[in-house]
């Protein structure tokens, strides 16, 4: 059996410490540790993710550029149940993850959070069934929406949503 990647940061830059961090780059390009090496990096772009189908857990993509094929990328690579998590700026009349909303079988909550004094929203998709994406408008029926802030950056993924 195959080993799983518990958390895919894509676009990453090593923030979080259990993370594979996929990025065409391999030095980070922000804050005090500019030009250092990515702790875990993978080579790669969402739209062509380099690892086998349903081999991810969880997927963390923030403020990485989010199209259609990203979309069908992550699909491809979570494993059935596993967990996406969006996060992107957006104002009360974009939504920065329709697409994905429309794309991924899955529940989804729709949160603002805070990170790094920056306002994003954060769409979770929990229990992701299928990598078959039909596109229907039914999972829009299948969310919850909560504020919440997050001071700490360093706390878990997994901490954030109480379902």
């Amino acid at each position: 059996m195959r080993t799983k990647i518990e958390l895919l940061d894509i676009g990453g830059e090593g923030r979080h410490e259990n993370a594979w961090n996929l990025n065409p780059r391999s030095l980070k390009t922000l804050g005090p540790d500019k030009g250092v090496a990515f702790p875990h990096h993978i080579f790669g772009r969402a739209e062509r993710i380099p690892l086998p189908n349903r081999s991810v857990q969880q997927i963390l993509m923030e403020r990485a550029p989010l199209r259609r094929a990203a979309v069908f990328e992550m699909v491809r690579v979570i494993v059935l149940g596993g967990t996406i998590i969006l996060r992107h700026h957006a104002d009360s009349r974009h939504n920065p993850h329709v697409m994905a909303q429309e794309l991924i079988d899955a529940d989804f909550a729709v949160q603002r959070i805070t990170v790094a004094r920056q306002e994003l929203q954060q769409t979770y998709f929990r229990d992701v069934r299928c990598a078959e994406m039909t596109g229907t408008t039914s999972n829009r029926d299948r969310h919850r929406t909560r504020e919440i802030i997050v001071a700490n950056e360093d706390r878990r993924i997994t901490g954030l949503i109480p379902w």
